[in-house]
């Protein structure tokens, strides 16, 4: 899809004024001073790389496109341009940022993915940042939803024309965009799958890639929230050893810590899946066989969880976990639900727990199948139940 007629469509959406604004911006996210070693992958025809290397950076720019290599190099020779796989990049610990720009990552299958997540962690120097640049994947999932599941586009530049239909496969998680291109009388038809990973999880996997820590950001570089068009990963690989992991408990909310539970917020997008803590510790005091926990790193409130317990029948459900926005993709949801397994199995005649999800786009049915939850078939006020065998 990287060839002369991507060059001819893309022109002038990614002309001067663009790339001038775009290398302002990576500049600034990532702090960019003259002297600082930059690697650009992929770089396309080298618009980015050009204009961090006129600010002073010492850039490499590597691209699988032999045709956009040869541009680059004639249009920005003083950038080191190299024709290369973005899966199996040729550097060690060598660089102070690395650029991933303009929905550049998520072509391949997800290991492969992740694979070059740490790719990209292997090339930098201690403390290097990376900035990858995304489609906000929850926005794309809300349109597509209003649209039936499908979205369309279509471009004209002079003489040639180019439509695109995209679909969105919510099981794996990733986009399908059919392409048609009609110039100098021509048709032309390709098709190409993209995963598109949420802010959280690409924020857990950039974590378990090797980065320490991991900035989510929005529309040039404001606060992401779910309408933002563009998600921006900023993370940085660590520069010493790795710290240890906080440790996660289950506590009692009481009147020293339920100000601190209440003010947590779930991230943006995940509003219609999970209901703010206020309304959980409301809704457990109409329920004496509730259980009620805070979830603990170390020694800070990160999120909340609640158990129906029916020893009689016996049933026990799990009617609410969530994480804070800033707590997210930290393995904390993990390990809360591990500790309250442990807990379960501890009740009279426990021999599998419960849960549901609402379905759709951004629902965590996802999270709970990874952990070992099935689904049971049963849909309840809505929402479909899964149980996990103890």
């Amino acid at each position: 899809m990287f060839d002369d007629d991507y060059l001819h469509f893309y022109a002038d959406i990614l002309g001067a004024q663009r790339s001038d604004l775009d290398a302002e911006l990576v500049a600034r996210v990532l702090s960019l001073s003259s002297g600082m070693r930059v690697l650009d992958v992929p770089c396309g025809e080298g618009r980015i790389a050009g204009r961090l290397a006129a600010r002073g950076c010492e850039v490499v720019g590597v691209d699988a496109t032999e045709q956009f290599v040869a541009l680059a190099r004639a249009q920005y020779p003083s950038v080191a341009f190299h024709h290369g796989d973005i899966r199996s990049l040729p550097y060690e610990s060598e660089f102070d940022a690395v650029v991933n720009w303009f929905t550049s990552f998520g072509y391949f299958d997800p290991d492969t993915n992740d694979r070059v997540l740490e790719g990209f962690a292997r090339v930098l120097r201690p403390g290097g940042q990376l900035l990858i640049e995304l489609h906000n994947p929850w926005r794309l999932m809300r349109l597509l939803e209003a649209g039936g599941g499908t979205s369309a586009s279509v471009a004209t530049v002079r003489d040639g024309l180019m439509a695109d239909r995209l679909t969105y496969d919510e099981a794996t998680r990733r986009s399908r965009t059919e392409r048609f291109i009609v110039r100098d009388g021509q048709l032309r038809r390709l098709e190409f799958v993209l995963e598109q990973v949420p802010g959280p999880q690409l924020a857990r996997r950039l974590r378990h890639a090797g980065f320490a820590t991991v900035r989510l950001l929005g529309d040039n570089g404001s606060p992401l929230h779910r309408d933002s068009r563009r998600l921006l990963a900023v993370a940085q690989k660590s520069d010493g050893p790795a710290p240890q992991p906080p440790r996660v408990s289950l506590c009692e909310v009481d009147a020293g810590n339920v100000g601190v539970v209440c003010d947590l917020k779930v991230a943006p997008g995940q509003e219609a899946y999970i209901a703010p803590s206020a309304v959980t510790l409301a809704q457990a005091q109409f329920y004496p066989n509730a259980w009620v926990r805070a979830i603990y790193a170390d020694d800070e409130p990160v999120g909340l969880l609640a158990l129906l317990v029916d020893t009689d029948t016996p049933r026990y459900f799990l009617v609410r976990l969530m994480i804070g926005a800033q707590y997210q993709a930290r393995g904390f949801g993990r390990a809360a639900l591990e500790l309250l397994v442990e807990h379960v199995r501890t009740l009279p005649g426990a021999s599998e727990l419960e849960t549901s999800c609402v379905p759709g786009p951004g629902s965590p049915i996802g999270f709970y199948r990874a952990l070992g939850f099935e689904e049971t078939g049963r849909v309840e006020e809505g929402e479909t139940v899964l149980r996990l065998p103890l």
